[in-house]
């Protein structure tokens, strides 16, 4: 369900964007859902816990601290598709700040 393509990361200031939108292989008429967690560290949600959404852009805000991470120096990026036969893969990457 992959193309090989990654995430497209654009940092302006302290907002991050986003855009899954050449990672995922699906047919174009078959409605996909995605979910998109951020974290400081791996498998945490401090930053974005994003439970649905059928676009494919996300606007993440990049916390200077959190309360798991004082000083964060990397985001943890999952970002799971799933179809409407309930068929779901996840792409994971980070992001060095």
């Amino acid at each position: 369900m992959f193309t090989g393509n990654a995430i497209v990361t654009t940092r302006d200031e302290q907002t991050l964007r986003l855009d899954w939108g050449s990672v995922f292989n699906h047919l174009p008429d078959v409605p996909v859902a995605y979910s998109v967690v951020v974290g400081t560290l791996d498998g945490s949600t401090d930053v974005l816990d994003l439970s649905y959404t059928s676009g494919h852009t996300h606007d993440v805000i990049v916390p200077t601290e959190t309360l798991l991470t004082p000083n964060p120096t990397e985001l943890f990026i999952k970002v799971r598709c799933t179809d409407v036969t309930g068929l779901s893969t996840v792409y994971e990457t980070t992001f060095k700040l």
